[in-house]
């Protein structure tokens, strides 16, 4: 069970901009070269011996960081100042999955429970399965939706967090279980399977949506495995039969396809105008709206494995323990960041540019493109421009 800690103060040392920067070119603010990276905020977390940082989860206002012990630690995305921080029990990073954040609440998900904290970060409850959890979870409201095993089939479920004994509202019998995370726009929430068929439904009653479909779900030729994508553009799903779909959240209905040549087994990222696409070669960069029906990449950033954030003018991806910069418009590489100490890396799909990374000894980093010359700042990461095609 997760527990609330006490604010100790170890951790407490760690507040925004007061901590040693181990991978900094200058600890003075001076003029920052242009097309450069530099610190917005570093938080040390003083971890204790022998634990490391785990994973890093971007969510509304507040940055999540796991470590390998269980410990999940609460900034504010703002400043990074410290919030929280609280442990799973006996468990490690491997055994909860990323936060959902409600109105009301904060949920952490385990193998066979929901761990339901309020949004300051005291515990509330336990929320008891009955079965254990094989997918990320999305929410809104007082729902949680997510898929997991029981006995020899897998379950899609919605869990209602406000019911005392029995949480779930419905469930969606799925045969041969479930990996990959559901997406979740307005009220439809969407499922994929290890049969290979994407289910739709209403998350209030398990209504089915796609009904002109046969059997009122889209199939795939097979396995998915990848976390699923909505928004008001589309749904999306990667597929085991090579094929990245886009399909019409209100019919089910193909908008358009990409073939990669190989299955996906990683979901993609939707920013605003953009889908990211995680391939062996690298990232793959898709307009929504522009496009032929069997679509294109606009460009691919070769020897990438993840979107990180974007502004009006740049996309900025994962390569190693680097962030470089391409230009959306065309996929040249601009910059790169070299640091060899980030270990890992929050999703942002705002549009402020920002990167949110960790090294594994605990320092959590918000690190900012600098665009415009005559900025003041604290350059963080080395630099080096280019004009190399992205892909």
């Amino acid at each position: 069970m997760l527990v609330m800690l006490v604010m100790l103060a170890a951790f407490a040392a760690g507040c925004a901009g007061q901590s040693k920067d181990s991978g900094s070119t200058s600890r003075r603010v001076v003029p920052l070269p242009l097309q450069s990276f530099a610190r917005q905020w570093a938080t040390d977390l003083n971890l204790p011996g022998g634990d490391r940082v785990a994973s890093v989860h971007v969510r509304d206002e507040t940055i999540f960081v796991y470590t390998s012990k269980g410990f999940v630690t609460a900034l504010s995305r703002a400043d990074g100042h410290f919030l929280y921080v609280n442990q799973v029990r006996g468990g490690t990073a491997g055994g909860i999955r990323p936060p959902v954040v409600l109105k009301e609440w904060v949920i952490i998900p385990t193998l066979t429970t929901l761990e339901v904290f309020d949004r300051n970060g005291y515990f509330e409850k336990s929320v008891k399965l009955n079965f254990a959890v094989s997918t990320d979870a999305v929410g809104s409201g007082e729902s949680v939706y997510l898929a997991g095993n029981r006995e020899s089939s897998g379950r899609a479920a919605a869990l209602d967090l406000t019911q005392k004994y029995v949480p779930a509202r419905w469930e969606l019998l799925m045969p041969r279980g479930a990996s990959a995370a559901p997406a979740l726009v307005g009220d439809a929430v969407y499922f994929a399977g290890k049969d290979g068929n994407v289910y739709a439904v209403a998350g209030q009653n398990r209504a089915p949506i796609w009904e002109g479909l046969p059997n009122s779900l889209f199939h795939t030729d097979a396995p998915i495995v990848a976390d699923l994508w909505g928004d008001e553009s589309g749904v999306y799903v990667a597929a085991g039969d090579t094929r990245l779909y886009c399909l019409n959240r209100d019919t089910g209905v193909r908008r358009w396809q990409y073939f990669a040549g190989r299955p996906l087994t990683r979901g993609p990222v939707g920013t605003a105008q953009m889908v990211y696409l995680p391939l062996k070669e690298g990232v793959a960069v898709f307009d929504k709206s522009n496009g032929d029906y069997d679509r294109k990449p606009k460009w691919i950033a070769r020897g990438t494995s993840h979107f990180l954030a974007e502004d009006d003018t740049y996309s900025y991806l994962r390569r190693g323990t680097s962030i470089v910069a391409y230009e959306r418009s065309t996929g040249l590489q601009k910059f790169t960041a070299r640091r060899n100490d980030l270990a890992a890396f929050g999703t942002n799909i705002g549009k402020d540019g920002i990167v949110y990374a960790a090294t594994t000894g605990g320092q959590v980093i918000a690190i900012r493109p600098v665009l415009k010359p005559g900025e003041m700042g604290e350059v963080v990461l080395n630099s080096i421009a280019s004009e190399s095609i992205g892909g």
